[in-house]
């Protein structure tokens, strides 16, 4: 938190941020993060491949599983090696 603090604006603390919530389990908080991202810069792989993750861990996300898949989609044809750097977050 620190880091954004100094720095709200930078997409990289923000994404960092939201791995960070990814792993403690908070999906809800991480996707407020990778959302800040995007609103600035649409082709942020890191912050679309997150959001899809958010999106398809939330129990009451039924409707955004379509949304999830596009932004998986979208990641990787970004940056094909986004996927692996998720899963060795253990962050699928």
């Amino acid at each position: 938190n620190t880091a954004v603090q100094l720095e709200p604006a930078n997409p990289t603390t923000l994404e960092t941020r939201g791995l960070a919530y990814l792993k403690l389990g908070k999906p809800d908080v991480a996707a407020a993060d990778f959302a800040a991202v995007l609103e600035t810069d649409a082709n942020r792989p890191i912050a679309l491949f997150g959001r899809a993750v958010c999106r398809s861990v939330d129990p009451l996300a039924g409707s955004l599983q379509q949304a999830a898949a596009d932004d998986r989609d979208a990641a990787m044809a970004l940056d094909p090696a986004v996927a692996k750097s998720f899963a060795r977050l253990g962050l699928n």
